[in-house]
C-alpha cells in the first residue's frame, strides 16, 4: 500500500484526515508529537487498509508516552473489536504484538 492510497472511509469526508495521512509513511507519523491534536480520532475513520498501514505509527507513539497517547490505545482496541477486515490483514504475529502493547497500556 502506498501512503498516497490512504483515504478516509467513504461516508466520512474529512479534509483533516486526508491532510494528516495522505502521502505520508507510517514512520513519518510514529511519534506522539506527530499524532497529537486529534489525529488519534482518525483511527475510526481510516479504511481498514489505511488503519493497518498506520497502526505501527500509533503503536510506537503509544509506547513513546502512554499518558500523552491518551485515547490511542482504546481506539486501537475498539477498531480491532469490530473491523474484521483489518484483523484479516494483520498476521498472527502482528496481532500478538498489538495485544502486548495494549497489555502494557492496560496492565490490570
Amino acid at each position: 500500500m502506498s501512503p498516497n492510497d490512504v483515504v478516509p472511509l467513504e461516508n466520512y469526508d474529512d479534509d483533516y484526515v486526508r491532510e494528516c495521512f495522505t502521502g505520508k509513511t507510517w514512520k513519518e507519523l510514529a511519534s506522539i508529537d506527530e499524532l497529537h491534536g486529534g489525529t488519534s480520532s482518525a483511527l475510526s475513520f481510516l479504511t481498514s487498509e489505511a488503519f493497518v498501514y498506520f497502526l505501527p505509527a500509533f503503536l510506537v507513539a503509544t509506547l513513546e508516552d502512554v499518558e500523552e497517547a491518551d485515547t490511542i490505545p482504546e481506539g486501537i482496541e475498539s477498531r480491532l473489536s469490530y473491523d474484521l477486515k483489518a484483523n484479516e490483514l494483520l498476521t498472527t504475529e502482528q496481532l500478538q504484538l498489538v495485544k502486548q502493547v495494549l497489555l502494557f497500556c492496560f496492565p490490570d
